[in-house]
């Protein structure tokens, strides 16, 4: 059975985190057998636990890396970036069209609803 890790972070995250990040991918892979990883697409602790699963990949190449994308393709188009394996799109992801809350009306809004999704699967 394929076990996958998603990650959710702040975008803005001291680069002190970044070997923490390879020392968990790391072991999610040993000691928990992941075998996919989800990072979304913005912000400094994605870039960062994207990076942390590529370079795991070099002593795990069985590993896979997907891209959680929070808009369609056809809506914003997207080139795959180098150590991504595939784009993944959450098509039935449910969208807050009138935020409860003032603060919610940021422009990564549709993002944020969409991690909350993918969490409710694990």
């Amino acid at each position: 059975m394929s076990k996958t890790c998603f990650f959710i972070g702040h975008r803005e995250v001291p680069s002190e985190l970044a070997p923490i990040l390879a020392k968990e991918v790391e072991h999610h892979i040993v000691e928990y057998g992941v075998s996919s990883f989800i990072v979304g697409m913005y912000g400094n602790f994605d870039h960062m636990a994207g990076g942390a699963v590529i370079a795991a990949k070099v002593k795990h190449p069985q590993i896979r890396l997907s891209l959680l994308l929070p808009y369609h393709p056809a809506e914003r188009k997207i080139v795959k970036p180098d150590g991504i394996d595939e784009l993944y799109y959450q098509p039935h992801a449910r969208f807050v069209d009138e935020p409860a809350e003032p603060e919610n009306n940021h422009p990564n809004a549709k993002q944020h609803e969409s991690n909350f999704e993918h969490t409710q699967d694990c």
